[in-house]
């Protein structure tokens, strides 16, 4: 190998070596989803952002707490269930909460917490 050869190979893995722990914050995945929830007449969609980073989602104490915070966001941005006066609000809110929840799930993208979440549905 020659001196110019050793000498490009060493700048590419240094440069490599620089660039790894960019190249892996960027393919972290983001752990946080948005709950989202339409009015009544669809004209308004409320939305409530859920961490998750601090979850083991590997666990089924983690994906349970998960299911909880997503439950409790869909209840947040469909209205409060005392809201709901008669049997065309009740429909409407357990319908949107439902939906809210279904697409959260959906987001997250992990099997364990889907297999859950439909399972106790």
């Amino acid at each position: 190998m020659s001196v110019r050869s050793a000498s490009l190979f060493l700048a590419a893995a240094f440069s490599a070596c620089l660039a790894a722990p960019a190249a892996f914050a960027q393919s972290t995945a983001v752990q946080e989803i948005v709950v989202q929830g339409h009015g009544p007449a669809d004209t308004e969609t409320h939305s409530k952002t859920v961490s998750y980073a601090d979850l083991d989602l590997g666990r089924e104490a983690g994906a349970r707490t998960l299911l909880q915070r997503i439950s409790g966001a869909a209840k947040v941005v469909c209205g409060p269930e005392a809201q709901t006066r008669d049997l065309q609000d009740a429909k409407f809110y357990k319908s949107c909460t439902q939906q809210a929840a279904d697409r959260a799930v959906a987001s997250v993208n992990n099997p364990g917490v889907s297999a859950l979440y439909h399972k106790n549905r």
